[in-house]
């Protein structure tokens, strides 16, 4: 079995395969701002499992030219952006937008989230479009974070930024699986309180965003932490 067939991403799959994914993932969103239909567009999905990247997207759910700047936003030469678990637009305060998913089942999936790179130019490149996201949102790091554990999380919320500098309103959203029995050796999250305390606790610096709408230049940017039973998925 390889890692695509267990964890987060079998839970993802399951998850949009569901003939009730719509209504799920408005539940599991749980915000009256929202608004997810069968008109939107998700990846994956039943024909496309492939998790994506910004830049990766259909021209007609981001135009070229915001992708092509994306990219050489974060990496001018050669090297791709982060992938997503999920992407899918939503109408967020009326105004098209997009929810961006990070997804974990168990405690192994928020290690080894280092910045990584042999080419020494992406990674300060990388460094300079996190800063610049972060001195936006008027929140401070250090460089001990941004290139250890705490990059993933960081690039998360940069690449959210990032997307509302082009007028969208953009949900991030951590989302956790509870009681995922596909990892049998993994420490999994048992229930709410337990995702919730290791995200949260692992976190701390950033959670002054937490469940607030932050006002960007040109859309707005929430960022939530969520959590789905997997027992729940073939109920």
């Amino acid at each position: 079995m390889s890692q695509h067939d267990k964890g987060s991403s079998k839970q993802i799959k399951d998850l949009v395969k569901d003939k009730n994914f719509v209504e799920r993932f408005n539940k599991i969103i749980n915000l009256c701002c929202v608004k997810i239909t069968n008109k939107d567009k998700w990846y994956p999905n039943g024909k496309d499992e492939k998790e994506k990247r910004l830049e990766s997207l259909d021209d007609e759910i981001l135009c070229p030219h915001i992708k092509k700047e994306i990219k050489r936003w974060w990496i001018p030469g050669r090297g791709n952006t982060p992938n997503w678990d999920l992407i899918s637009t939503a109408t967020i305060n009326g105004k098209k937008g997009f929810i961006l998913v990070e997804a974990k089942s168990h405690e192994e999936e928020l290690k080894n989230n280092s910045l990584r790179s042999s080419n020494k130019e992406n990674i300060e490149n990388i460094k300079r479009a996190i800063n610049k996201a972060f001195t936006k949102l008027e929140i401070k790091i250090d460089e001990e974070n941004l290139i250890k554990d705490k990059y993933q999380l960081l690039n998360r919320i940069a690449f959210a930024w990032k997307l509302t500098t082009y007028g969208f309103p953009v949900i991030l959203m951590y989302l956790g699986f509870i009681n995922d029995e596909s990892f049998k050796k993994a420490k999994i999250f048992k229930n709410v309180d337990d995702w919730e305390y290791f995200i949260k606790n692992k976190n701390k610096r950033v959670l002054e965003l937490l469940d607030r709408k932050v006002k960007c230049c040109n859309g707005d940017l929430y960022f939530i932490i969520r959590s789905f039973d997997c027992k729940e998925i073939n109920s």
